[in-house]
């Protein structure tokens, strides 16, 4: 698969790694992405075509390394993070519920909220980084693609 079919079936590039939570993509509002989309990195695999109609081509079938999100975008650069939701326990309710204030009560309730992830990223790459750890997967010149 050529890099120029790549260009033209939308995918971009991993540019840079800030950290080992955030990366930089070379696409942006330019591109059509926007804040909090989801963006697949990816090795690109083989070509998939229709044989009943021409051999149109359909698209890849890529090999999905990780999935993050839009964090911060740009016209022409996007920063990706990766994130998890969990349950923030508040604290237990000692009393009746009928004896508490809505306002009380709401104070105590579990909270569900996302979080940042640290990425599988090759620490050696790292802008401002750390020394090499693990043996990481995600690199500068890896793909990247708008999740469907």
């Amino acid at each position: 698969m050529t890099e120029e079919y790549l260009k033209e079936d939308g995918y971009f590039r991993v540019i840079k790694i800030i950290s080992d939570l955030e990366i930089i993509i070379n696409a942006g509002t330019m591109e059509g992405l926007n804040e909090d989309d989801e963006i697949n990195i990816i090795v690109p695999g083989d070509t998939i075509t229709d044989p009943y109609d021409d051999n149109r081509k359909l698209g890849s079938l890529d090999f999905i390394k990780d999935v993050l999100r839009i964090k911060t975008i740009t016209p022409y650069y996007s920063i990706c993070h990766k994130t998890k939701t969990k349950v923030v326990k508040k604290g237990s309710l000692s009393q009746s519920a009928a004896a508490i204030g809505a306002s009380a009560l709401a104070a105590l309730t579990d909270t569900t909220v996302e979080v940042e992830i640290p990425l599988d990223v090759d620490e050696s790459q790292i802008s401002n980084g750390y020394p090499v750890q693990t043996d990481p997967n995600i690199v500068i010149g890896d793909y990247a693609r708008k999740r469907f």
